[in-house]
């Protein structure tokens, strides 16, 4: 009975070896796991048994790692640069070039997103905001913005700042 209670605790333990020899985050990072998309948040703790997340809304969690460890994590903080990600949606009779330089002004005015006017001199064209037409819809194209940051952990800020920035460019 003892053996078959403790399952999950021998389970979570074991996870918890292997998470904190993998590393696949660190303290303070901040990430996401595919159990629930909207569980976004920084690592305040790693233990054997749990791990221990502080959300973009201020709630701690505690996830079990054993939890953990069958997710696919998505680490945000993991890389010196990120990638923002911001799609929109356009009739077919707009001018596919102004709202593709729009869109990129709207990245490049955003504070915290890597450009060739920022001051630092190690940004590569590679970090430079671009535009991809992703789809074609019944009544118009998608269009996806994508603009880099070397501030991982306010990824979701700067996504709404980019938005309201395209949305005051636009009108």
């Amino acid at each position: 009975i003892i053996g078959f209670s403790s399952r999950n605790t021998i389970s979570n333990a074991i996870a918890g070896i292997l998470l904190l020899s993998s590393r696949p985050f660190k303290l303070g990072d901040r990430i996401r796991t595919t159990e629930d998309e909207t569980l976004v948040g920084d690592v305040v703790e790693i233990t054997l048994l749990y791990t221990k997340i502080k959300t973009v809304r201020n709630e701690l969690v505690t996830i079990p790692n054993q939890t953990l460890l069958q997710r696919q994590i998505v680490n945000y903080s993991g890389l010196d640069i990120l990638a923002i990600a911001v799609e929109i949606s356009m009739t077919y009779n707009n001018n596919r070039k102004l709202i593709e330089q729009l869109l990129i002004e709207s990245a490049k005015i955003t504070e915290g997103i890597l450009s060739s006017s920022s001051s630092s001199s190690t940004i590569s064209l590679t970090t430079e905001p671009y535009v991809i037409l992703k789809t074609f819809d019944d009544y118009g194209a998608t269009y996806e913005l994508r603009a880099y940051t070397k501030r991982p952990n306010e990824y979701q800020k700067l996504q709404s700042e980019i938005r309201k920035n395209i949305y005051d460019i636009f009108q």
